[in-house]
Order: structure tokens, then C-alpha cells, then sequence
């Protein structure tokens, strides 16, 4: 889920953006954020997660994906912030 998000945020055109005032967009990137902090026992404790050897790859993936949204919400706010057309 976090790739296929991940490639929809960066075409281009962008078939849609992170919003934060989204509830559903919040709870995502809320979620990505504590895939990259928590303990690796605590992850593993949980029935999605029991079945892997190693977090490595889902922890890449989340913390990519947290730079995608950071860098697009950074992106927007100098366009704005310069008066560019997005």
C-alpha cells in the first residue's frame, strides 16, 4: 500500500495529493511514522507483521514514502510562499 501510494503522489501529473487536513491522509502518514520509530519486537508482536524475517524492507518503504510527503508538502508551500503556478 505504501508503494502504490507512494507512485500515485509522484506522477506526473500527480493523480492526487496528501492532504493533512484529510482524516484518512493524517491516519496514513501517522502511521508511516510509527512503522519508522517502533521497536522491532513491538512490530513483530502484531498478526500483519509475524509472518516476516526482517522489517528492513517496510522500513525503507515507510521512511521513503515519509520524505515523498514532506517533500511534496514542502514543495507546495514555496510555490505558494513565490507565487509559482503548481
Amino acid at each position: 500500500m505504501q508503494e502504490g501510494n507512494a507512485f500515485c503522489t509522484t506522477l506526473e501529473p500527480r493523480l492526487f495529493t496528501i492532504d493533512m487536513n484529510t482524516v484518512e491522509h493524517k491516519l496514513f502518514f501517522t502511521e508511516l511514522i510509527s512503522l519508522c520509530e517502533a521497536e522491532d519486537q513491538l512490530l513483530m508482536k502484531l498478526p500483519c507483521y509475524k509472518s516476516l524475517t526482517s522489517l528492513i524492507s517496510l522500513r525503507k518503504s515507510a521512511m521513503s514514502e515519509c520524505y515523498g510527503v514532506v517533500f511534496c508538502h514542502l514543495f507546495i508551500l514555496h510555490s505558494l510562499l513565490l507565487n509559482l503556478p503548481l
